[in-house]
């Protein structure tokens, strides 16, 4: 069935300001869309494999979910509340919306990559149980708080933005490394089990919590986190639960000890570049 076809009727030149709820119609096609509406739309529980005919602003929440959708062709270009396009079968986020100022749920999919992704997303963005391997291009988007990557096959952070302005869930990957994940995440930060075999990488702070317990190989997690100086309020490990509190004077005894380091090592630099430079004279024979 069409969109058109239903109580309805064919809406595709008009701006409706009210509500739609169109779930549980046995849908084939948004065919008969509003142009835009000022409202909901509720087209969940049908059989939709695309979303060509759908409005082209949304002014309110979409829901989408429990179809058949296996392409986002025909998506609405702005949604200024929350789109939920969880389980249903699509494989890219080619023809995302350019703008979703709720959160995007695209979880429960078979999602592969992130290219297309949304260039700007004001909430939160699940992606949580898909088949991800890799992140690349979630930093070409703007994302103003939760990310959810649990329940994936992701095995490098390569891709994410520098900082998180939120939780971030990596939950139950195969990620073995910290290099190229977030430096500053503003939430929780959550890497349990995954296949860790060190805490070295970009990571400097976590303002929630840092769990990286269930990594069978990751041995002696309170070291290596004031060795690589991965500030906290609270820690879950394998070995316990602690706060930065429990760690600060081995931790500030540690970046003392990290801050002369780079101060020689820039000295040695300087030094060399002055030798270099009074040998060479600026290219002239002394």
């Amino acid at each position: 069935m069409k969109f058109l076809e239903t109580n309805y009727g064919d809406m595709s030149q008009e701006i409706f300001n009210d509500d739609i709820n169109a779930s549980k119609l046995g849908l084939t096609s948004l065919e008969g869309s509003p142009k835009d509406i000022n409202g909901e739309f509720n087209c969940s529980l049908n059989y939709l494999t695309d979303l060509i005919g759908s409005p082209n602003i949304i002014n309110g929440n979409f829901y989408c979910y429990n179809n058949r959708l296996s392409s986002l062709e025909g998506r609405p270009k702005k949604i200024l509340g929350n789109a939920s396009l969880y389980n249903n079968k699509l494989t890219s986020l080619e023809h995302s919306p350019e703008l979703i100022e709720g959160n995007y749920n695209v979880s429960h999919n078979r999602i592969m990559e992130l290219q297309g992704l949304p260039k700007i997303i004001k909430q939160c963005l699940f992606l949580n149980s898909n088949k991800l391997m890799k992140i690349l291009f979630l930093n070409n988007s703007q994302i103003g708080s939760h990310i959810n990557l649990s329940n994936n096959r992701i095995k490098l952070l390569e891709g994410s933005p520098n900082i998180v302005n939120g939780d971030l869930n990596c939950e139950n990957n195969l990620i073995s490394t910290l290099e190229k994940c977030p430096e500053i995440v503003k939430g929780d930060f959550s890497i349990k089990n995954n296949r860790l075999l060190t805490l070295y990488g970009n990571l400097k702070e976590v303002e929630g919590t840092l769990d990286i317990s269930k990594n069978k190989k990751l041995e002696n997690p309170k070291q290596q986190i004031i060795w690589f100086g991965i500030k906290a309020n609270n820690y879950i490990t394998d070995d316990g639960i602690f706060t930065f509190d429990d760690i600060k004077k081995d931790f500030d005894k540690r970046k003392i000890q990290r801050e002369r380091k780079l101060k020689s090592e820039n000295n040695k630099k300087i030094n060399k570049n002055n030798i270099l430079f009074n040998k060479t004279n600026y290219g002239l024979a002394i």
